[in-house]
């Protein structure tokens, strides 16, 4: 499961850890464009805090082991 929590121009993304994992990667993208790969995360880290982000847009969100 994937769990976000807002703020201003700034979301944290907070996943489950996946037995097995060697790494996560996280993309972003927003209606319209293309996806953007923000991160390769090791296995042991399970929370991302993207930042810059335009309040009031609808971004979404994709973690990948």
């Amino acid at each position: 499961s994937l769990e976000l929590e807002p703020g201003d121009a700034r979301i944290l993304l907070t996943w489950q850890i996946c037995k097995g994992a060697k790494e996560y990667r996280i993309r972003r993208w927003t209606e319209g464009t293309d996806t953007i790969q923000l991160q390769s995360q090791t296995s042991s880290v399970n929370q991302l805090e993207d930042t810059g982000l335009e309040n009031g847009v609808t971004y979404f969100y994709q973690v990948l082991s």
